[in-house]
């Protein structure tokens, strides 16, 4: 609730006159900020109408906040400004304590400062390439651990060390956050003017790479374009001039995509002026026997590395081959030979009158999986026996929703398979 209070009151222009020190309040935001970029605390970025919505793990706590977009925005008429000011003066003076507590605790240098110094342009000024986020602050000497254990599996093991899968749980968590800090290590990226500056800069610092931009557009660049060493050139507009083949040329969206994916995808799908994928909400988490639509199937086959257009492919070759196949039979069921129904039928009287006969004992094959269905059928049907009458009416309650929420996910299904057939008919 600070975050977000402290974005909207530094991002409304109108109510510099309202507030005792509106470069204070955003400052503290700023600060913040360097501090998730220290510790690499960022798990989650997704970018909506409304603004652009993190999520950081702060000492095992995860903090949502959201950040508005970067346009002029129009003064509300229908909302008391010296009831935001009180929020703004107790929000500012707690947020200041908090950045403070967590300075400390990370060995950073609070008020922070630049660990090397600007020296590329005489007349910058440290605040400004502080809120540029794109220098390291100085640290207080101590070597902050990066590979001490992570606070969220920490308390996966906290709740139930013995349970095995919690512990698996845990491991695989510690791997993908481990795999999360270090995503975009070695990579520099150089940033275009029309693109939103401060949000890539502090994702792609999140992710451990290096992020610069032209010195023109403001404080904190560090190197310029034409700087041998950068790997990838975000721009958002059709085309570009003077392309050169020893960097790759992406949209914006290819830097959340990654690290909600928490992995490099492919950049074919991001070229300038190629039609992005959806943006998926990393929010969202499907639970079993949810519908889960195609683009985020596509979206997690991308992420395992399969190839889109070889699966398509096989299954329009399958789908092909068994319409052939129907029709083959349905050929040879109409044309059938009267010399072979003949023999069918010869066939068959013989066997009638073969039918008398001793024959040897076979072992009857248990299906073990059938058995088990049918035993947790009678334990759930005497469990729901033993529900007291003052809570029956609940249970049935949650049981009526479910069935709803299948039969929705059914017709889903339906709808989707329809459209297929219909893609395959044209």
């Amino acid at each position: 609730m600070a975050l977000d209070l402290v974005d909207f009151l530094a991002a409304l222009s109108i109510l510099a006159k309202y507030l005792f020190n509106k470069v204070a309040i955003f400052f503290f935001d700023v600060e913040f900020q360097h501090y998730v970029m220290a510790a690499k605390a960022l798990r989650k970025v997704f970018v909506s109408i409304k603004g652009i919505y993190y999520q950081a793990d702060v000492k095992g706590e995860t903090i949502t906040w959201i950040v508005s977009h970067k346009r002029g925005h129009e003064p509300p008429q229908d909302v008391d400004l010296r009831i935001m000011q009180i929020f703004a003066e107790y929000y500012s003076v707690l947020l200041g304590h908090i950045n403070i507590k967590l300075y400390s605790d990370n060995h950073l240098v609070y008020p922070p400062e630049l660990s090397v110094p600007q020296l590329h342009i005489e007349t910058e000024n440290t605040e400004e390439s502080l809120c540029s986020l794109a220098p390291i602050i100085k640290t207080t000497g101590e070597i902050m651990d990066e590979e001490e254990d992570d606070p969220e599996v920490d308390a996966l093991n906290a709740i139930s060390a013995d349970d095995p899968e919690v512990v698996e749980k845990s491991k695989l968590e510690a791997k993908s956050v481990k795999k999360l800090k270090n995503l975009f290590k070695g990579l520099k990226f150089y940033l275009n003017r029309e693109v939103p500056r401060e949000d890539l800069t502090f994702v792609i610092r999140c992710g451990g790479g290096i992020v610069s931009w032209d010195k023109s557009l403001g404080a904190g660049a560090t190197y310029q374009e034409s700087d041998n060493k950068i790997t990838h050139h975000i721009i958002d507009r059709p085309t570009l001039t003077n392309q050169r083949l020893d960097r790759t040329y992406i949209q914006p969206q290819w830097i959340f995509d990654c690290f909600n994916a928490r992995t490099i995808l492919p950049a074919k799908e991001y070229f300038p002026g190629v039609p992005c994928p959806p943006h998926l909400s990393p929010f969202v988490e499907e639970k079993e026997g949810d519908y889960i639509p195609e683009d985020k199937v596509k979206f997690l086959k991308r992420i395992k590395g399969e190839d889109l257009d070889e699966e398509e492919e096989l299954e329009e070759e399958s789908s092909e081959e068994d319409m052939d196949e129907d029709e083959e039979n349905s050929s040879q069921q109409k044309v059938v030979p009267k010399r072979k129904r003949d023999e069918d039928e010869d066939a068959g009287e013989t066997k009638k009158a073969k039918t008398m006969a001793v024959t040897e004992g076979a072992v009857e094959k248990v299906d073990k999986q059938r058995l088990l269905q049918q035993q947790n059928a009678e334990e759930r049907r005497l469990g729901e026996m033993m529900i007291p009458k003052k809570h029956k009416r609940l249970y049935h309650k949650i049981m009526t929703s479910r069935k709803k929420q299948s039969q929705e996910v059914k017709k889903l299904q339906e709808k989707k398979d329809k459209l297929k057939k219909k893609k395959q008919q044209k």
